[in-house]
């Protein structure tokens, strides 16, 4: 017998038609919203700045931040320390009306796991590869210590570039942006 088969949310195994997985998995998360099919994260975030075509908001941070375990190495943390604020995120309003919205108003966000994943790894891997690649090099050419520290830390930024660049390409992909879930609370003037 394969290991998990016949248990409450096992995966499924070679024979499982690939309806009754889908009848699974939604029932399982129905009522998740999820874009294009997959996982997503959600957080509560606050308007901050209103466009014509999108929102600004930043994260609202949850009580539980100061039991985190996670907390000596959270950079959203150390950012809100170092700004005294969240940073802003852009949130295309697709073709929702940018007068239904306020600064002030609590709303719901939500962004495919996979492009958060994918997102941290190129922002990661990108500068560090350019670093290795660029002392490599400069190292089997020259065999100097100086020039190799010099070309890696040219590598360093030259990744950090790149990574600049193709975040600004991507700045208006819908699929790459957070998606507006609901709105929780709205701000109105008395």
């Amino acid at each position: 017998m394969l290991p998990g088969a016949g248990q409450v949310g096992a995966a499924p195994f070679m024979g499982e038609s690939p309806n009754r997985l889908s009848d699974r998995l939604r029932d399982s998360r129905s009522s998740e919203y999820k874009p294009s099919g997959c996982e997503v994260i959600k957080e509560t975030a606050v308007v901050m700045r209103i466009e014509s075509d999108s929102l600004w908001v930043a994260g609202v941070q949850g009580s539980t931040c100061g039991a985190c375990s996670a907390r000596a190495g959270c950079g959203q943390r150390l950012l809100a320390a170092i700004t005294a604020r969240s940073p802003m995120v852009r949130v295309l309003l697709d073709g929702r009306d940018s007068a239904h919205y306020q600064v002030g108003d609590e709303i719901e966000i939500a962004i495919p796991e996979d492009v958060v994943v994918k997102g941290s790894l190129f922002i990661y891997f990108c500068p560090l590869l350019g670093l290795l690649l660029a002392a490599g090099l400069a190292e089997s050419l020259f065999n100097r210590e100086a020039l190799t520290v010099a070309a890696g830390l040219v590598g360093f930024m030259g990744g950090g570039l790149l990574v600049r660049a193709v975040s600004v390409m991507a700045g208006n992909k819908r699929h790459l942006q957070p998606s507006i879930v609901t709105t929780i609370s709205v701000m109105r003037a008395v």
